[in-house]
Order: C-alpha cells, then structure tokens, then sequence
C-alpha cells in the first residue's frame, strides 16, 4: 500500500514486518516552557501513514515547500522531530540535513510513529535556554481570587528597525491557506494524493501550480468556500484531543507525550522557536531565562482585546490518558469531572508516598491535605462554571512530612482499577507474584486478603458482577441461537430467578449425526461460584476415540427430574428413535439410570468399571480381587467370562455373590453389543470434558458458558486440520491399537481354510479362534466389538500377504473421512454484550444460594489406590496403624496397653 494522508475514520493496519510506519505532522502551534517543562499548544496535526524509508530519501526540496505551504506556511520552515520514547524536554532534535534525516529514520521501526514538529525560523533568537539561567521561585502558594481583578497592560511601540515582538513574529509566520494566494485554488487533495504515489518530478507539481491560476476563488464555488481543497483539520490543546484522534495502535506511552509534565498556560511560559536549536543528540535541553522582564511571564491580552472568558479557554486541561500516570497538579489545571479529580489526587498519593485526606469535599469544593500534622501541601479546587468541569484554585505541593509506606489509598478497589488489564491477560496471577508487583509500583505491603478482594473486584470489572451476568443471560441466550442458526438453548425461570439453562449448539448436533458412533456419554459436576449449581454433560466420541461434547446444561441440583428434563431434550436433538441402537455409559448418577430406563428403555446403558471397582473394594480389597474383576470386565466373550467369575468365586465367595448381582451387560465387554464398535469400559469422556472446563467452572454463568462456547469453537477449528498430518487413514489413537495387537503376533500362527477363513492358533496358551475376512468376524468378538482388526486378523492377513489391506478391515467410523464429516461444521462467532439488541430487557434473578457445610473443595477426593501427587512417600490416608511393641491394629507403640516384652511383640511387623 502506498502512503497516503489519513482520512476520516481511516486508521492504518501494519503487520508485524512491515516497514512502513506513520509521520505526524505538528503545525500551527506554539512551544512553552517552564522549568523542566516543554509543551507544544495550539496546533495542529496532519497523519501521512503507510509511508516507507524509501519514500523519504526520494524527497526533494520542492516537494517538502510544497507541502509546508500545503500546511498552511510561508517559507522557510523550522523542522525538528521528536526521538523515540523520550519527552520534548530531552528528545527534540532540529534536522539540518541529511545525516540528520537518517538518524531520524533509524528509530521508527519499534513505535510506527514519527513526530515532526513544524515552527517559525524568525524565532530562534528568543529560545529560552540560550539564556542566562533564572532562579526560579520555589514554596510559593497561589491562594484563590475571590473577586475578579482587570489588569490593563500597556501597549509597547515598536521602534523603527526593531524586530517585531516574537508573539507577531509566531502569527505572521504561520497564514491559513487560504490566505497564501500563490498557491490559491490548488486541489490538495490530488496533489498530496500524487506525491505520496511517488510522483515527486518537478513537472507534475508545476502542473498544479500552473492550474492554481485557473481556479475558481469565487465564494459560490461548489467547494462550499474551502477554495484550498485540503481535509478539515482539528485543532488540539496539549494532548488532549490529539490523543484522542490517535489510532490504540498507535497510542505513545509516556515517553512519547507531547508534554512531559501537565502544566498551567497561564503559568510561567514563553511562546519560542524551536528551530534554531542545536544538535540535541549530545546534551539535553536545559530551561532558562528570556531576556523579557518579570512582566512577560503573564500572558496579556492579545491586541484585538480577547476576552477573559476566552482567555481561560487555554489553561491547561488534565488529560485522563497521558497524565494518570504521573499527575502533576499546577494551579489552573481543569479537570473534566469531580470522580478525575479525585482519582488523580489518589494516583499522586500513591506515587509519592504521601497520605492524604480530604478535609473539604462537597458539591463544590474539594480540599486534600496531608495527614501528617504541619505538613504545609494543600490542594483546593472548585467547580466552574459549566457544573462539571473542576478548576485547582490554590495549590502547595511541597511536603514536610516522611513517606507513607501503609498508604490507605492504596486499597483493593484502587487496585482493581490499576490492574485490571493485568487480570484480563493473565487470570491466574499468584498472590507472591502480584505482592512483588504492588511493592515495586505503590512501595505498599499487601495481605492475602487484600489480594483476594482486589481479584474478585477485577473479575467484576472484567466480566461484570454476578447479577449483571444473569441480568444478561436472557439476551445471551437470543444472540447465541441468532448466531448459530440450529442450536437449541432452552432457559427456564421460576417466575423472574434462574432454574436452568439447555445448550446443543448447532455444529455439535450436525458433527455427532455426521461422524460419530452412537454412544454418548452422561455426567456431571459441580459448580464452584458463588450461586454453585450443577453442570449436565452428554459428550460423544470421534473417529479418533477423542471426547466430542454434545450438549450442557446448567441445573441448580442433580436429581431425576433434571436429567430426565435434560435427556428428553438431548434425545429430540439427535434424534433417537429406536433407543435399541443407542449406547449411554455414565457413573451412579443420581436419578440417572432412572431417567435413561424410562426415556430409553431399549437402550444399552453401561456402567463405569472404574466406579463399579470403587464400590466393589470397600468390602473386598486385595490386588488379586482387583486384576480378577478386571479380567471379568475385559473379557470379550462369554466363556472367557464365566471362566474368571469361577475364578472370583474359588478365591473370595461373598466377592463373587456382590458382583454376581450387577447385569454382564452393564460392565463386561462379553456381553456388550456389537453394533456400535465401541468397547469402552470408563466414563473418561465426561471425565475429558469436566476436566477441560475446571477454570470455566469458577466463573460466574455467563462467563462460563462463553468460555465453554469459546473453547468448543476453537476446538472443532484445530480438530478439523489434524488429519492433514495423519500418517494413514486412520488417527494415531488407532494406529496405536493395531501397533499393541501386533506385538501378540510373535505367539500366533494362522492356517488358511479357504474362503478367506482361516485358524488361528495361540502357541503360549494354545487357544485356538477362528477368523472370517468376508463376514468381519473373529471369535474372540474383539474385532466385531471395536471395529479394530485384532491379532487374529492381522496374523490371519500377513500370513497371506495381505497386509497392505489391513485399513479395508478397519470400521469406516475411524476413517478419514468420518473425522471430517464430524469436525467440518463451524461454530460461529459472538459479539460482545455491547452490540447486543436492547440488552438487559428481560432480566433474571440468580438463583437462592444454598450453602454447603465445610469449606469449598477446589479439587475432588482422590481414592486411596490412585497415582498420588507427590511419589517420595507414601500417603498415610486409609492405613492401619499397627503397634510395633504388640504387632496389634490400631494403636502404635506410645499409646500400646500390652507391657514390655509382652505377648506378640516378637512377631511385631516393624
């Protein structure tokens, strides 16, 4: 893209790199300065983005006066630039040459943004610091003026051959285009347009100059009077309004001011030229004095008799943006609002060290002092006229009192405000790291309490309260079904609160129908914000035995009447028909396995051996019952089963007679059907899903279901790309399969029958199967089960050659193309609340809270026999305790009753 000027609401976009960058161009104004102060008023601002380093070093002389008479000024011009992150005190730089130009460029690639300040040669004898220096006045206190005072300043002739005053000088030097008759009725536009194409040749700007004098300057022109052509151009004062014109991209942080303090224009300054400067990259400017008297450090009335009114329409006004960072308070300085004020009078104290109150603060008035007693600072400030804006009227900021390093000021909602885009970026910060941070901004210690109200203040800011994200829920519930055309959302209320919340998003509906096996997988979890609740998951399983959620709900309880609520709505979205077709697997839910009997009688509904064993030991430990009911589970035919269920009966008869009571078919592969190739004994999809929402299960209900919606929208996006790196037809999670039935090959010898049959021997264990490539069975119903060739089958393939065949006997739900079909659908974007339609219209109420006994459980309860956190020792939870003096259970040796050397003591287990 070509450089060009910026237009209305045009904002540039560079990518990461790019060399281009952007040229603002100061003009019109004037310079101020005050002791270790430089400000620039009254300008103007031209942006000239896209612009390249090439671009510069074509320039010539006619195209730079071109467009310095383009910004309105007679020739010559002063030009100066600002160095990167640094202040106007120390970083101006006046460019004499080309050398000049070339260190200039060198430091635009970090910040995109180059300022270049334009100001009048004729000035320069008058810059302040190439005078003598001036002892400034110090503790001087500006009490406030009840009644107006006019001062009449008279008006100093000129004499013959003197240099007009430096304020003539600044205004001659400086003329509005449309003014400067040489240039009169030049279309700016196409001509700045042309240059910033890279048209720089002499002949295409004389071209314009010659079609100057044919220009219409008559006022009924169809130019509305704007004869020049050239865009509106704001005026700014400070750096206020320019930094509201600025792009966030291009937002200068406080090195990059246009001021490197706030000051008072009514306070001591002198309006300068800043081109006759010196080369600034060898030492800093240093301010000094003028030549002028004592006199001119009042600005009087200009000659055309300003008013006082608009006299006052200059003085400094506090810019939110730039100077919240380092307020610094000068008498005059104009607040746009009471809460600005306060907030840059607490910002000072923190800064400082210096704890203030407020002696005076009411609709009018606002009186800060200090709290250390004698301290003389004082800060008074009164509403204007205009009822908002604030005004400082007396001001004293010297302190005699020591620094404050248990500042007040320095409190959870302060700091919430402060460090809310911190929060925003990274939600998990940890109280030592975020205390550490705190110390080294605001030299204040913080307890853990503090800290944990500032992250829940933060949060709130971030997200909104928790009343507004139910107030909210409604019109979440309408965008979500707007933008995603198809998905069901079901919100009921009791009366105006909160009962429950049903979301199958489109994408998730049509991906399931598409690619997935019909088994489904039931759960739920707890909430842990402050309302609590429960969270209903039904999540399904892809081509590469990955999780697939379904749908969701939030509940208030998990009970019957909302997983039936919950299912009833799952099963109208897929579809369920015939129930006989369809597989649930889940835990001991309550009110669950009522729910899936009376909705889907016909259905399979599995148990989670996991949770089966949980109960099963509590009454019959050992390692050896444990690998047995295993053995039982993994059985994949029913004699395999029968076979280890004798074997739980010889070794423990009550195990037996437990276990013999829960249906086969509800945990062995032995009698599980064949239809949906799939022989998955645990509930780890569910327990996949909870586990991927564990953050989003702390956050309030709107921002948990965002995040939830969020995470399944990138989800099904990085899903959809990984077959691309697939090695073979299949994902790796079933390529790994195949690869652990291959390592049995070595025990196995398979005889051709005829037919594409074969037998199967196994030399370890000399069982013998029986293979059929043309039906797909085997005879262990491993293959007919998963829909995985088994060892059998892959023995029975290379024993004929036939190996290269192996992914035809593979089910074609684990297909490529199955996978795709089941991720290609997208789930759509969301805007944000505020461009919501008429938000807020149909508030809900959150629902009572109910109060769990006990403190709040972050993480859930480990059983005694899983992979423990921490492997150096071993944890002493459901241990006996056995006595080393008697060897009896449950005492040890201090408390033991049995004397010295007593009975057992030999046997002691130690």
């Amino acid at each position: 893209m070509v450089a060009r000027l910026r237009g209305k609401n045009l904002v540039p976009v560079y990518g990461e790199n790019t060399k281009q960058f952007t040229i603002a161009w100061h003009y019109g104004g004037r310079f101020f300065v005050k002791p270790n102060n430089v400000k620039y008023e009254h300008g103007k601002v031209e942006y000239m983005d896209y612009v390249e380093v090439d671009d510069l070093k074509k320039l010539t002389v006619d195209v730079v006066d071109m467009f310095m008479r383009y910004l309105g000024y007679k020739l010559p011009v002063g030009v100066l630039y600002k160095r990167e992150m640094m202040s106007l005190l120390n970083g101006l730089v006046r460019i004499k040459n080309m050398e000049d130009v070339r260190i200039m460029l060198e430091g635009v690639n970090r910040s995109r943004l180059l300022e270049v300040y334009l100001v009048p040669p004729a000035q320069t004898f008058a810059l302040p610091w190439e005078s003598p220096i001036r002892k400034w006045k110090t503790n001087v206190v500006i009490e406030e003026i009840v009644e107006p005072i006019s001062i009449r300043v008279p008006e100093s002739q000129p004499r013959s051959g003197d240099e007009p005053p430096i304020d003539q000088q600044s205004e001659d030097a400086y003329v509005p285009q449309s003014e400067d008759q040489e240039w009169a009725g030049v279309n700016w536009e196409e001509l700045i347009d042309g240059v910033c194409r890279g048209q720089w040749d002499e002949d295409f700007i004389d071209s314009f100059v010659h079609r100057s004098g044919q220009a219409d300057l008559s006022p009924d022109s169809e130019e509305g009077g704007n004869v020049s052509g050239r865009p509106e151009h704001s005026d700014h004062s400070g750096a206020s309004e320019h930094d509201n014109l600025m792009d966030s991209d291009y937002e200068t942080n406080e090195g990059n001011d246009h001021e490197s303090q706030p000051t008072n224009a009514a306070a001591s300054h002198v309006n300068v030229d800043m081109s006759g400067l010196g080369d600034l990259h060898d030492e800093p400017v240093e301010a000094h004095d003028t030549d002028y008297g004592e006199s001119d450090e009042l600005e009087s009335l200009g000659s055309d008799g300003e008013s006082r009114s608009a006299k006052r329409s200059r003085e400094a006004e506090f810019n939110t943006n730039v100077d919240m960072n380092n307020p610094q308070f000068t008498t005059g300085l104009v607040f746009e609002t009471k809460r600005i004020l306060i907030d840059a009078v607490k910002e000072y104290s923190v800064i400082n060290n210096k704890e203030l109150k407020w002696k005076r603060n009411d609709k009018q008035r606002f009186r800060a002092v200090c709290k250390h007693s004698g301290c003389p600072f004082v800060l008074y400030a009164r509403v204007m006229r205009d009822k908002t804006s604030w005004e400082i009227r007396t001001l004293n900021d010297d302190h005699t009192c020591p620094s404050a390093f248990n500042n007040k000021r320095v409190s959870s909602t302060y700091m919430a405000r402060k460090y809310a885009s911190a929060f925003r970026s990274d939600p998990d910060i940890r109280l030592h790291g975020f205390r550490d941070t705190v110390k080294q901004d605001c030299n204040v210690d913080i307890s853990k309490w503090t800290f944990y109200r500032t992250k829940k203040k933060c949060f709130n800011l971030i997200r909104g309260s928790i009343l507004d994200q139910y107030r909210l829920l409604y019109d979440y519930c309408e965008q979500l079904k707007s933008t995603n055309a198809g998905s069901t959302v079901v919100l009921e209320r009791n009366e105006q609160e909160f009962k429950r919340l049903y979301v199958c998003l489109a994408a998730c509906k049509v991906g399931f129908l598409g690619g997935c096996r019909k088994v489904i997988g039931l759960d739920g979890c707890f909430l842990k914000s402050e309302y609590g609740g429960q969270l209903l998951s039904a999540v399904g399983i892809d081509g590469n035995n990955a999780m697939f959620p379904i749908a969701y709900a939030v509940v208030d309880t998990e009970n019957g009447e909302n997983w039936t609520w919950f299912l009833s709505l799952l099963g109208s979205d897929l579809q369920i028909g015939n129930p006989f077709q369809w597989t649930f697997i889940s835990d001991k839910q309550k009110g669950l396995i009522q729910a899936v009997r009376t909705l889907f009688e016909e259905s399979e509904h599995r148990t989670c051996v996991r949770h089966l064993y949980n109960n099963f030991k509590l009454n019959h430990k050992g390692m050896v019952l444990k690998h047995t009911l295993w053995n039982a589970a993994r059985a994949t035919n029913v004699p395999m089963w029968q076979k280890e269920m004798e074997v739980l009966k010889e070794l423990n008869s009550e195990a037996f007679e437990w276990l013999n009571t829960k249906p086969a078919h509800q945990w062995s592969r032995s009698h599980f059907r064949e239809a949906q190739k799939c022989d998955i004994l645990l509930n780890n999809l569910c327990e996949a899903f909870n586990s991927s929402i564990v953050n989003a299960r702390e956050k309030p209900i709107l921002a948990m279901l965002e995040q939830i919606r969020f995470n399944l929208m990138i989800r099904m996006v990085n899903k959809k790309e990984e077959p691309a790196k697939w090695k073979s037809d299949v994902g790796p999670r079933i390529e790994k399969i195949i690869e652990k039935h291959r390592k049995s090959l070595r025990y196995l010898h398979a005889t051709y029958s005829g037919d594409k049959r074969f037998e199967v021997r196994n030399i370890h264990s000399g069982h013998i199967n029986a293979v059929d490539l043309v039906a797909k069975t085997c005879s262990c119903r491993s293959w007919q089960l998963s829909g995985v060739p088994c060892g059998h089958v892959i023995c029975s393939l290379e024993s004929r050659g036939m190996s290269s065949d192996l992914m035809m006997y593979v089910s074609d739900c684990y297909k490529k193309d199955a996978y795709l079909r089941t991720y290609s659908p997208s789930i759509c974007p969301m805007t944000g609340p505020e461009l919501w339609p008429n938000p807020g219209q149909h508030p809900l109420a959150p629902p009572p809270i109910k109060k769990m006994p006990g403190r709040p459980k972050k993480a859930r309860r480990r059983e005694p026999d899983e992979v423990q956190s921490s492997s150096s020792k071993v944890r002493r939870t459901w241990m006996k305790m056995r006595c080393r003096k008697c060897g009896k259970e449950g005492h040890n040796k201090r408390s033991c009753k049995q004397p010295q050397g007593g009975e057992g003591s030999d046997n002691a287990d130690v």
